[in-house]
């Protein structure tokens, strides 16, 4: 029985409640009331329609948890990786423009910690990294 699917499960659950409502009679005689395990499996089906619901909601709760969490990554990554950007561009001017002079003039140290302490990904810093040893 284990090797059957959901529905041939459900089917066979409603099969049994109907085999068993003809013989109530013979199965007391015989000291067993089929009652109360007719009617248990008969509301079976109600009960599985309703996890199966359960299960549909929360299955799309997490797939939209899942996207959101994705999509926050995206972002900040995004939003680091042009954060570094903007410290190379700021970092590799010798003179900077007087638009930009306020927004790079501490920029410096700020990089050489950016490029040390983010060696384990070392893709956005490769740039950085080789702007620096070029005295950049």
């Amino acid at each position: 029985m284990s090797d059957l699917n959901d529905p041939l499960k459900d089917s066979y659950i409603g099969k049994v409640a109907d085999a068993l409502t003809p013989y109530t009679d013979d199965l007391k005689a015989k000291g067993f009331d089929p009652a109360s395990r007719i009617e248990q499996l008969t509301g079976a089906g109600v009960l599985i329609e309703s996890a199966v619901k359960l299960r549909k909601q929360a299955e799309k709760a997490a797939s939209d948890a899942v996207g959101n969490e994705q999509a926050l990554r995206g972002q900040f990554y995004t939003l680091a990786t042009s954060t570094v950007s903007l410290v190379k561009g700021c970092s590799a001017r010798r003179t900077p423009s007087p638009a930009n002079s306020a927004a790079c003039a501490p920029i410096s140290s700020v990089a050489k910690t950016l490029a040390r302490r983010c060696r384990r990904h070392p893709r956005p810093f490769r740039r950085l990294r080789s702007a620096w040893s070029r005295g950049g």
